[in-house]
């Protein structure tokens, strides 16, 4: 297939957040993008907490562990998975 005729197709999703988002209801704010990392990369390396933070949205508790996942997933790290 010729690469420039790649038609770009945006992806639609309907993400169940509940079960995620409920397995870090103890976890401590602080200690958050430690358990993210842990559960999504199952390894000791992972990509800068501050990093995540920072793509984070800060606005509630569920907003904020939605988007650290997202930019977790987003990284080299998670890709090579």
């Amino acid at each position: 297939m010729n690469a420039n005729k790649l038609v770009k197709q945006q992806i639609l999703a309907d993400v169940n957040w509940t079960p995620f988002i409920e397995q870090f209801a103890k976890v401590p704010k602080e200690k958050l993008v430690t358990e993210i990392t842990k559960t999504l990369l199952q390894t000791s390396s992972a990509p800068s907490q501050e990093l995540l933070e920072s793509q984070a949205d800060k606005n509630s508790r569920d907003t904020f562990i939605k988007t650290v996942a997202v930019a977790l997933m987003a990284t080299p790290e998670y890709q090579l998975c």
